[in-house]
């Protein structure tokens, strides 16, 4: 009884995500946003865009998707939770680094497969080698 009704809960909430978010809850792969070669945006990018600019107002679901997102979908709400307040971002950062799920990280072309700690602790790192900034808005003439 006690798990249907935590199961109910987890579903509704996750039933009134932003489909943006929804995009991210779901992400099997870390983007990389910091790429050589413009690329098209994906819709794990276009999502991450988009949360980013909503801003506080997603910040209770940020921190539901860092316990209920897929692993990669955790990563992404611990960066986004960050951007809004970096001692709370790093604290959902530091959560994550004992987790050994996989996730697939692309840069460019290149696809490998770290886990969920690994990405974290470069995340962390002072010289990081991963970046997932979002993408500056477009300048209107």
């Amino acid at each position: 009884l006690v798990l249907s009704i935590s199961q109910s809960l987890a579903q509704s909430s996750q039933a009134s995500l932003p489909p943006y978010l929804e995009v991210l809850s779901k992400a099997r792969m870390i983007e990389d946003t910091k790429t050589i070669i413009p690329t098209a945006k994906s819709d794990l990018r276009t999502a991450f865009n988009q949360a980013a600019a909503a801003g506080v107002g997603i910040r209770t679901d940020l921190k539901w998707l860092t316990e209920n997102a897929s692993p990669a979908g955790k990563i992404y709400a611990a960066v986004l939770i960050r951007r809004l307040d970096w001692n709370d971002g790093n604290q959902a950062l530091v959560k994550l680094r004992n987790d050994k799920d996989m996730v697939q990280y692309k840069k460019g072309s290149e696809i490998v497969h770290y886990t969920v700690g690994e990405i974290v602790e470069d995340i962390l790192s002072v010289n990081s080698t991963i970046t997932l900034e979002p993408d500056e808005p477009e300048k209107t003439r």
